[in-house]
Order: C-alpha cells, then structure tokens, then sequence
C-alpha cells in the first residue's frame, strides 16, 4: 500500500505485455502492481497515429515510473549533497554548470510527480 507521502501504488510496476489485448482494432496493455489483480491503468494504441508499438514503449515507461521516481530522487539528493564541493574547482564548477539545470528540471518533474507543483 501507498504511504501518505507517496501517495501512489508502491512499486514496482509491470507493463503486462504477455497479456496485451485487443478490442475493436485497438491493443490494451495493463500496468499492474505487484502481484495486485486490478490494474493500475491500461494503455491503449493501435489507434490513428498512435502504433502498437508506440503504446508498448508507454506502457514499460509507465510502469518504471515508481523505481524513476524513487532512484531519481535518491540521486537527486546526494547531488544536493556534494553541491558545494563542486564549486570549490574549475572543473568541478564546469561539471556543476552542466548539472544545475537538469537537477532543477528533475526537481520540478518530481514536485509534477508527487503533486507538489
């Protein structure tokens, strides 16, 4: 189950692949959680412009989105961590150049993700 801070179904996710179905030219795949029965949310593709295997590629990106959030967040914080020794030389402030604007994005998606922004 979710903790508060959460607030989502606790990972991990699978893309039910091996189960894709189809209805009226149209492929479902189900994302599940764990060993749960009902679905957290069901991909559809095969419709105009949106391929099968567009949905597919949804559909794994979707259900590795608990382990991204949760691994990206760990991430994000030990940069935050070593932000300050990063400015102490040349290449180090370079690097951090390059970081500090992906971290803030990657902060801001994460603050979408749990409903903070």
């Amino acid at each position: 189950m979710a903790t508060e801070q959460e607030r989502h179904t606790s990972g991990p996710w699978f893309a039910d692949l091996l189960n894709e179905r189809r209805e009226g030219g149209r492929f479902y795949v189900f994302i599940t959680a764990k060993e749960q029965l009902v679905p957290i949310c069901a991909v559809t593709s095969g419709v105009e412009g949106y391929g099968r295997e567009e949905g597919r590629a949804n559909a794994r990106l979707i259900a590795a989105a608990p382990d991204l959030l949760k691994d990206g967040a760990f991430l994000a914080d030990r940069l935050d961590e070593l932000e300050n020794d990063l400015l102490d030389d040349e290449v180090a402030r370079q690097f951090h150049g390059h970081v500090a604007p992906a971290l803030a994005r990657f902060r801001a998606a994460i603050a979408r993700a749990t409903g903070e922004a």
